[in-house]
C-alpha cells in the first residue's frame, strides 16, 4: 500500500477492441492518461491517444474511453488533488521554481544528486535508431 499527504489515484487499465469504460474522476482532480500500448479515443471530445503518448486531463469529470481499434489498448490514469504549489517545468524536468530548475539541469549535466549515471547512459531506442533498426516494441 502506497500512502500520499493528498488523495491521488493510480489506475492501470487493459482494454480489448470495441471495449469501453467511463471513469470518474473527482471535480477539483488533475489527472493524465499515458498510453502504454495500443490507441483509445479519450473524453468527451474523443481525442485519439496513441502508444507511448501522454494526455493531459481537465478537472474532474465522467471521462469515457474508447478502444475503437483492432488490438488491445493498455493506458494508465494518474490523477490527484492539487497541492496549490507553484509548478516551473523546463523540458523533462519539473520543480517549483525557476532557480530548482536550473540547479537540477546543472545536476543533470555534472552527474550529481540523482543522475551519477546520466553522463554514461545510452538509451536503447537511439541505438536501435542509429543502426536502422525497428523501434517498434513488437519488433524488439
Amino acid at each position: 500500500q502506497v500512502y500520499t499527504r493528498t488523495p491521488t489515484m493510480y489506475l492501470d487499465f487493459t482494454l480489448d477492441p470495441g471495449a469501453s469504460l467511463n471513469q470518474e474522476i473527482p471535480e477539483e482532480w488533475n489527472a493524465f492518461v499515458y498510453v502504454i500500448e495500443g490507441s483509445a479515443t479519450f473524453g468527451s471530445t474523443r481525442t485519439r491517444g496513441l502508444a507511448h503518448h501522454t494526455l493531459r486531463l481537465g478537472p474532474g469529470l465522467n471521462f469515457p474511453i474508447v478502444n475503437e481499434s483492432g488490438a488491445r489498448c493498455r493506458f494508465v490514469l494518474v490523477g490527484g488533488k492539487p497541492i496549490g504549489e507553484p509548478v516551473q517545468q523546463h523540458g523533462p524536468f519539473v520543480m517549483t521554481s525557476q532557480s530548482e530548475i536550473y540547479q537540477t539541469i546543472d545536476d543533470y549535466q555534472t552527474g550529481r544528486n540523482g543522475f551519477e549515471r546520466a553522463p554514461s547512459w545510452k538509451s536503447q531506442n537511439q541505438y536501435l535508431r542509429s543502426s536502422g533498426r525497428s523501434t517498434r516494441r513488437d519488433e524488439m
